[in-house]
This record gives structure tokens, sequence and C-alpha cells, in this order.
């Protein structure tokens, strides 16, 4: 008898294991549904950021990452990476200084643009310096470039930041007068202002660079990095995974491409929908262009009036920083 009622309840044991595997989530383990590919997108107004004056906000560079909106201020009253919720449009972070060896720091110089990885986040500058910070804590990481904000070409050095991106293990800068890359583990790690670039990438012959502070876009797509070069009309291309990562060595690449336009300044890019979508200067178009061959494919928004700059589009709302009026505006995708 007892042997019996051992066995009976080793079987209900049993079932209760498989109707409890049977019961499991059946997307256990899929990935989130990839959000709808927006054809048009119409003007929902300006993003007002909590607490801070609007004759202090001067948006440069605006990034997404998760649920995170990351705005670059690089007015002088109040230079500052500010964070926003998307969901909720509330002020959840800000960071205006930081300190290094016991002495506080501040953005001392305009902020060219910002990078934003899934751990950190980049901010270039003019003074030659890009500053590290961890993604979670906001505190300060580490620097790039010279402590005495002088630049120069020599490896540790670094000039005025243009355009900045991560792309894998890599951050790639277009700077005064290059595009240079960095490992992002040798960024984090080795001591401040002593963080060598691993290499440059080599443009096509006769291809020089403007030494004007112009806004340029970066964008990756494809494992490819597409940069807007206001100075030549065109759109450099490269592949940032040639940039071999070698210990003491210099690893330089030649560019993939270069697409040519004749009538058009590009300023802003950003990679949406397998294309690229460009912002031309004195232009209130954002346009579809081939990310293969740069061939222009058709117009996705208008804003007359307006100057777009650097873009971004999460959760539907196409995000973009309006030159001439020096506003960050939103868009609602249809």
């Amino acid at each position: 008898m007892n042997l019996k009622f051992l066995y009976l309840l080793l079987l209900i044991s049993a079932l209760c294991v498989s109707c409890s595997k049977d019961e499991e989530p059946s997307d256990k383990g899929s990935t989130p549904p990839q959000e709808p590919v927006y054809t048009t997108f119409t003007d929902a107004g300006e993003v007002v950021v909590p607490g801070v004056l609007p004759a202090n906000f001067t948006p440069r560079s605006v990034r997404v990452k998760g649920d995170t909106l990351f705005v670059a201020n690089t007015n002088a009253a109040d230079r500052s990476v500010l964070l926003l919720n998307l969901t909720t449009g509330e002020l959840i972070g800000r960071i205006d200084s930081w300190v290094r060896k016991g002495v506080k720091e501040t953005f001392n110089a305009e902020i060219g643009d910002m990078a934003v990885s899934d751990r950190y986040i980049f901010v270039g500058m003019y003074n030659s310096r890009i500053n590290i910070f961890d993604r979670r804590t906001l505190q300060f990481v580490n620097a790039i470039g010279r402590s005495d904000g002088k630049w120069g070409d020599d490896i540790y050095s670094m000039t005025h930041c243009y355009g900045l991106r991560e792309c894998g293990e890599r951050l790639m800068v277009r700077d005064k007068n290059t595009i240079r890359g960095y490992w992002i583990y040798e960024a984090v790690t080795e001591p401040a202002f002593r963080v060598p670039w691993v290499g440059k990438v080599k443009v096509p012959e006769g291809v020089g660079y403007d030494y004007q502070a112009r806004i340029h876009g970066m964008a990756e797509y494809d494992g490819r990095m597409y940069l807007t070069d206001w100075y030549n009309k065109s759109v450099q291309v490269f592949t940032p995974s040639k940039m071999e990562i070698v210990f003491g060595e210099e690893t330089h690449i030649t560019s993939d491409a270069m697409f040519k336009y004749d009538d058009i300044q590009p300023l802003g890019l950003l990679a949406y929908g397998g294309e690229l979508l460009m912002s031309v200067q004195k232009s209130g178009k954002i346009q579809r262009y081939d990310p293969e061959t740069g061939d222009l494919l058709g117009v996705l928004a208008e804003f007359p009036g307006k100057e777009i700059g650097r873009m971004e589009i999460a959760r539907g709302m196409l995000y973009y920083i309006d030159l001439k009026a020096g506003k960050l505006m939103k868009a609602k995708g249809e």
C-alpha cells in the first residue's frame, strides 16, 4: 500500500511539472516587435525641456537609446547633457559638471557632437577633447585629447570634434581635419588624455576639409558608417571594422565610397527603414537616399522655414534640431 501511495505521489508531481511547462509564455526568448516604418511625418511642435530656460537652450546633438532621449545643450549659459524620458517627457538626468582628481570640471567649450552606447555617453568638444561618462550613473569616466585643450596630430592629440558616432567596439570622430577612430576599451581604461587613436580614414584624392565649425551628421547602417561633408557637398562612406585594433600600431583604412552632390550641402543624417535620411543646408526637407548608391529616392518630410540638423526617430516620433531657430522639434509619424 505504501509503495502504491508513493508511486501515485510521484505521478502527480510529474504531471504538475508538465503542466507548469505548458503554461510558460509562448513568446519566451522572442524579441519585441519592431516599430512600423513611417513614410511621412507631420509637425508636432517644440520639445520643451522641464527646468531649462529657453534662452539658455541651444541644442547641438540629439540621440536616442532605450527609453531615453539624450540632448546636448551647447548654450554657454547652461552647457549640459540632458536626459529625457521618451514616454513622459520628464527630465530624468543631466550632466553639467563633474569632479576629476578632486577638481570640479565643466563643459568649458562648445559641444560639437555626442554619441551614446549601451554603457557610455561620449561628448565631443571644440577644445579638442572628448569627455566620457557612465550612462547609468552619469559619473565621469575618462577624457580623450589633451589636458591643456590644445589640438595637434600626435597619437594622443585630438582636434575640434565636429561629428561623433559609436560603431561596435570603435568610436568614430570627424574632427577638424580628419576622420579618426578610437577603441572604446582603451578610451575608458587608459589614463585620461593618454588615449591613442587607432587609425584614420583616408578619403579620395583631392578631398579636403573645412576648418570652420559645421554640423556633420554620422549614421551607421549595415556595418558601414556614413558621414555628411558640408564642405565637399558629399557623403563619405567607410567600414569601421576594417580599422583593425592592434596594440601599439596604427591601422589606417580607405573610404569605401563618396556620394557626390553638386547642388546640395548635406547636414543631418540618419539610417531608417533601410534608407538614409538626410537634411540639407537652407532647406526644411528631409530627403530619402539609397545607402548603396547615394541616389535620391524621395522626400520623407518638409518643414517650411526650418533648417534641419541632427535627428533621431523613436516611438513613432521624429526629433530634430532646427538650426535656424536653435530649438529641438518633434514630428509625428504617419
